[in-house]
């Protein structure tokens, strides 16, 4: 084992970091412009460069700031890579990745001060190999794509620091049990079947981390064979498959777990929500609600960074934690700056791109948002934005994205939203010129906007129908009584409307029945034939 301790001529750990890039890549002009960029002017003095590198080693630099330490390594790759280009390439990368993996092999000692009897003294202690392990793995998996960066700052945070990054997330078995969850489960019964529920089953008892977020599901929708509905009962599986200790991420992780835990925590009892009336969960009902939210953004936080993919459905709980007020969660600004956050807007377009239905109705809905927020030389760009995302919403069934559409073909009006429930205020935006282009456009096809707002209403009654499709079902109803019963659909409709259990939409169509329109038979007279 190399020692650092009595020799003054050895850099230690995270000297060694910037002589590797020095003498590999001369990605710095030398150790101290590398050390000047990452920690900070201040840290720096006349002495030595290699005390100044054990210095780091020695003492524990608390108010190290992991976010402001990822930037200062993005910035030290474009300032000194010394062709002068803006980023690394390929096999810059790999060989800069490859360094660090190698450096990790090295064990190095550091040197704590104590005092005891009015004494200074110092205690040595070598770096984890445990931790070294993790990071080496998570680095050669992404060893021909990733952030470079982010590896530069986990390596030089572990060296300050002597622990791994908040929230670095490997999932050490992913491979293996993908590859058994795939050959015992998919290959052999897929995704729907009876025994394909039964494989799932038995391989979550090997403690298969696919095996086990799939069993969480199970008790969350609460389907298979003799599985009742029991969220708090998933919420333990997850946890399980997520490989948490004592709540906090480990080696061991699969990013949906993550993901479910961090919806779960991030929507517990909060209003207009999915789990807004859910049954009582012991362990959150005993945890603050900002802590929650904390721990909800930490799991999406290590989820969305944990492979190559920025994990969609992550990205889509950032995005909305990013929208939260002081006034909603008191402290949630102090929690945003600790992991670093980026916008709502960077995290839902992320999830959008990668098709992930919500992130394209949300991002959709910000952009209905800058109609009203941002220069109106520009609302007709964010109108057709707007409309853009939601027929990509559409068109993945979802409805929220069609009952949106219907409602503005019929009205020509977007409404600005209560964020982040995304409720409708009465402040809205008229475009029936836009509407008016439409007609025109499409008066030979005989394609007009209420045939659109027909269309979209339907589709979002009659796909994977939510809550909203209770919205939907209403507008067909109340604006549309003559196509439905010239269709023979108004009894199917009037039905189906009672069964999206949503009794704000079933109050505005008992409040606002066109009787006049069905031959004037009452809400009551159709609610007999139920």
């Amino acid at each position: 084992m190399g020692s650092v301790i009595d020799d003054e001529l050895k850099l230690g750990f995270i000297g060694d970091i910037g002589k590797l890039t020095v003498d590999n890549k001369r990605i710095w002009k030398n150790q101290r412009a590398f050390m000047q960029e990452l920690l900070g002017e201040d840290n720096l003095d006349d002495g030595n460069l290699s005390k100044i590198c054990k210095f780091c080693e020695c003492v524990d630099l608390t108010n190290i700031n992991v976010g402001d330490l990822k930037k200062r390594c993005e910035n030290s790759l474009k300032k000194f890579y010394s062709n002068g280009t803006k980023s690394l390439s390929k096999n810059d990368y790999k060989d800069l990745n490859d360094q660090l993996i190698k450096l990790l092999d090295t064990d190095y000692i550091y040197a704590k001060k104590y005092v005891k009897n009015n004494e200074d003294k110092r205690e040595y202690a070598e770096y984890s190999k445990k931790d070294r392990e993790i990071m080496q793995s998570f680095f050669e998996m992404k060893a021909s794509s990733g952030d470079i960066a982010y590896h530069l700052c986990a390596v030089v945070y572990f060296a300050i620091k002597k622990e791994l990054l908040p929230n670095f997330c490997y999932g050490a078995n992913y491979e293996k049990d993908l590859k058994d969850f795939n050959e015992k489960v998919l290959m052999m019964y897929g995704v729907t079947s009876k025994q394909s529920q039964k494989a799932i089953l038995s391989l979550a008892e090997e403690k298969n981390m696919f095996a086990l977020s799939e069993m969480g599901d199970m008790y969350y929708y609460g389907y298979g064979e003799g599985i009742e509905k029991n969220i708090e009962k998933a919420y333990h599986i997850y946890k399980e498959a997520a490989g948490l200790v004592e709540n906090e991420m480990s080696s061991f992780s699969h990013p949906l777990a993550l993901w479910s835990l961090a919806y779960i925590l991030f929507n517990y009892k909060r209003k207009r929500t999915a789990l807004e009336c859910c049954r009582d969960i012991k362990e959150l009902d005993g945890i603050p609600e900002k802590e929650r939210v904390r721990r909800a953004i930490q799991y999406a936080w290590g989820s969305y960074h944990f492979r190559d993919e920025n994990h969609p459905p992550s990205a889509n709980i950032l995005g909305k934690a990013m929208l939260l007020s002081e006034e909603e969660i008191e402290g949630i600004t102090e929690i945003k700056k600790e992991f670093n956050l980026e916008s709502a807007e960077t995290y839902f377009l992320s999830a959008a791109k990668d098709d992930y239905m919500y992130g394209i109705t949300n991002y959709a809905l910000l952009e209905a948002e800058k109609i009203f927020t941002e220069d109106a030389s520009k609302r007709r760009e964010h109108l057709e934005n707007y409309l853009e995302y939601m027929q990509k919403a559409h068109m993945q069934h979802n409805p929220t994205g069609s009952n949106e559409l219907g409602d503005f073909y019929r009205t020509g009006k977007i409404y600005r939203r209560t964020f982040i429930i995304y409720s409708r205020t009465s402040e809205c935006m008229d475009f029936s010129d836009y509407i008016e282009e439409y007609n025109i456009k499409n008066r030979s096809s005989m394609i007009t906007s209420d045939t659109k707002a027909i269309e979209y209403y339907s589709a979002a009654c009659e796909t994977y129908t939510t809550s909203v499709s209770a919205w939907a079902c209403c507008s067909l109803l109340l604006y549309y009584p003559e196509y439905l019963k010239e269709q023979g659909m108004d009894i199917k409709y009037f039905r189906k409307i009672h069964t999206f259990q949503n009794e704000a939409a079933i109050e505005k169509l008992k409040r606002e029945w066109p009787a006049e329109r069905y031959g004037n038979r009452t809400y009551d007279n159709y609610k007999i034939l139920l």
